[in-house]
C-alpha cells in the first residue's frame, strides 16, 4: 500500500479554527454548519492514521464518520474512484467499514459508477426563490454585483451562508454550494448532482456563446475575474477531468486561460488542465506574483486593473495540435 502523507494533503485546504498537533486536526466541520466548538478530527498518523469523525454529527449522518478517500474526494470535488486514482490505492480499501462488507461493495460500486454519472440530476429551481437575498460579503472582497448577478448568487438567511449554485450547460439547477459568512465552513444542498463532473458557470458559455474564458479553481475566482470584465467558469476545485473537459470542447469556448492557484496543487491542477484541453482551444497559463494566491486575492488587494494585466501577461502553453481555426491571441 503507498505512503499518505495525510497531513501535506490536508494542508493544502483552508481549516477553520485548526490545531494541528503531530498525529491529528481537530477543526470545524467541512460537511456541516454551526459547528461553533471545533468538532472534527482527522488522524494523522497511528494505526488510525487517514481516519476522521465529527463528534456534533447526528449518529445517522452519512459525514458523521469515515475513511481518508471519502474526505479528500469531497475537498477536491471529485469522485472517490479518481481520488483513489490521485492516491494511488488501486484496489485498496479504506478500514472505516468491516473489510468483508468493503469487499463485496468495491467491484459493485466501480461497476455501476459509469451509470449513476450519466444520470442527470437536477434540483427545483423553487429553491432559489428562498435565496434571493445578498450579503456583503463577497462585495467586501471586491466581487461585483453584476458578476454576483451573473452566477445567480445569493444567500441562506437560516444559516448565514452565501449560495452558489450550479447549473448543467442547459440551465438545469444541478448543485448549490454554500459557504458560511461567520466561518469557513462549506457544503453542498442535499439531492443535488455531485460537481466532480460539472463546470461552474458553463450555463454563461453555452447563453451567451463566449469563446475566451478564465478557467479558475474557485466559485470566487471566476466572479473575481468576470468582476474584472473577464469571461470565467470554474471547476470547484483542483481537480480537472474529462467529462469536464467536454463540456468545454463541445461548446463556443475557443481560448482557456488556466488561471489555477499559485501554489502546489494549482499546478497539479493546471498540469491536468492542458492534459486535457490540448489540440482542442488555445491556452494560456496565467502567471501569479509571488504574494499574490488566486484570482480573488488580486483583484481584492490591487484591483480589476491586475486581473486584467494578468490576463494580458499570461504565457502561451506550446507544444499543442489545435483542432480548430483560431485566430490570433485576443
Amino acid at each position: 500500500m503507498p505512503e499518505i502523507d495525510y497531513r501535506g494533503e490536508l494542508e493544502t485546504f483552508e481549516w477553520d479554527r485548526a490545531t494541528w498537533t503531530d498525529d491529528k486536526l481537530i477543526a470545524r466541520s467541512p460537511f456541516r454548519s454551526g459547528d461553533s466548538t471545533p468538532s472534527f478530527y482527522v488522524w494523522l498518523d497511528g494505526e488510525n492514521a487517514g481516519l476522521w469523525g465529527d463528534s456534533g454529527a447526528p449518529e445517522e449522518s452519512e459525514y458523521k464518520r469515515g475513511g481518508f478517500v471519502k474526505l479528500l474526494a469531497f475537498l477536491r470535488g471529485e469522485d472517490e474512484a479518481e481520488t483513489r486514482d490521485y492516491l494511488g490505492l488501486d484496489d485498496v480499501v479504506e478500514d472505516d467499514t468491516p473489510r468483508i462488507r468493503q469487499l463485496n461493495l468495491v467491484r459493485f460500486k466501480r461497476a455501476v459508477s459509469g451509470a449513476q454519472r450519466k444520470a442527470k440530476v437536477v434540483l427545483d429551481r423553487a429553491i432559489l426563490a428562498g435565496l434571493r437575498y445578498r450579503h456583503p460579503y463577497l462585495g467586501r472582497r471586491g466581487i461585483s454585483e453584476a458578476a454576483q448577478r451573473l452566477f445567480s448568487v445569493g444567500y441562506d438567511r437560516a444559516t448565514r451562508a452565501i449560495s452558489m449554485p450550479w447549473f448543467h450547460a442547459d440551465g438545469a439547477l444541478a448543485a448549490i454550494k454554500y459557504r458560511s459568512v461567520t466561518h469557513k465552513a462549506f457544503w453542498y444542498h442535499a439531492g443535488g448532482a455531485p460537481v466532480y463532473d460539472l463546470i461552474y458557470g458553463i450555463d454563461n458559455v453555452y447563453k451567451y456563446g463566449w469563446r475566451e474564458v478564465f478557467l479558475c479553481e474557485s466559485e470566487t475566482d471566476a466572479m473575481a475575474a468576470v468582476t474584472a470584465g473577464c469571461n470565467a467558469i470554474a471547476a470547484g476545485g483542483a481537480s480537472f477531468n474529462a467529462a469536464r473537459r467536454d463540456l468545454i470542447v463541445k461548446s463556443s469556448v475557443e481560448c482557456v486561460y488556466i488561471a489555477a492557484d499559485n501554489d502546489e496543487a494549482g499546478d497539479k491542477f493546471a498540469e491536468e488542465v492542458i492534459a486535457q484541453l490540448t489540440g482542442h482551444v488555445k491556452l494560456y497559463r496565467v502567471r501569479f506574483g509571488e504574494d499574490e494566491k488566486d484570482v480573488a486575492e488580486a483583484l481584492h488587494v490591487s484591483g480589476v486593473e491586475r486581473v486584467q494585466a494578468l490576463r494580458d501577461g499570461a504565457e502561451p502553453v506550446r507544444s499543442r495540435i489545435l483542432s480548430k481555426s483560431f485566430s490570433s491571441k485576443p
